[in-house]
């Protein structure tokens, strides 16, 4: 049966879901989202298979059922701001911005889900697999070094994150091995896993 049936019903659950946060034109939102997956899932599954190394294999189900979990941890107004200073995700607030919030978090759902168990050189490959889907990222460097930006529909670096622009001062009488010193990765990863365990 392959992974479409899952999809098939998790877009009626998403169609429940964008009513019940008075998402502007929800059968647009689950139409874009459709289209997105016919569009791109398969074609990015594929190029994974075969051109990607996994630190870990995944299934297409697994891969797939994790873009629908980060899908619907990130698109959703309950979710964590990316930064502590951005706009949350905000249906009303979004207006005609929200369909391409949602397209977006559709490639950001897509690199971390179909992407996250890349290795470093499959992860550079896979980028520019990315980069035909949406074209608006940086040149520099991958798209996974990037986060969606509501404000200004664009991509922002990780590395411009508040929590590693400030000088980090580390609690007083704080063990040294208690001692988590913020990087991009880590700051990456805590935003990531945070968003989808909350």
């Amino acid at each position: 049966l392959g992974w479409q049936p899952y999809v098939f019903r998790w877009l009626k659950s998403r169609m429940n879901f964008e009513i019940s946060i008075n998402a502007p034109k929800p059968q647009d939102t689950v139409k874009e989202i459709q289209d997105f997956i016919n569009q791109h899932m398969e074609t990015v599954l594929d190029f994974r298979r075969r051109e990607c190394i996994e630190l870990f294999p995944t299934t297409d189900i697994c891969a797939v059922r994790s873009f629908t979990h980060m899908l619907d941890a990130v698109a959703n107004p309950d979710a964590i701001q990316f930064t502590p200073n951005s706009l949350p995700f905000s249906p009303q607030a979004a207006g005609e911005n929200y369909l391409p919030n949602i397209r977006m978090l559709c490639v950001f759902a897509l690199m971390w889900s179909v992407g996250a168990t890349l290795v470093e050189d499959s992860r550079r490959k896979f980028d520019v697999l990315i980069r035909e889907i949406d074209s608006s990222f940086p040149s520099s460097d991958t798209g996974f070094e990037y986060f969606p930006d509501y404000r200004t529909q664009t991509w922002k670096p990780w590395e411009d994150h508040p929590e590693i622009q400030h000088q980090y001062q580390p609690p007083e009488e704080t063990p040294y091995y208690e001692l988590l010193v913020p990087t991009v990765d880590t700051v990456r990863y805590t935003v990531i896993v945070g968003q989808l365990v909350r």
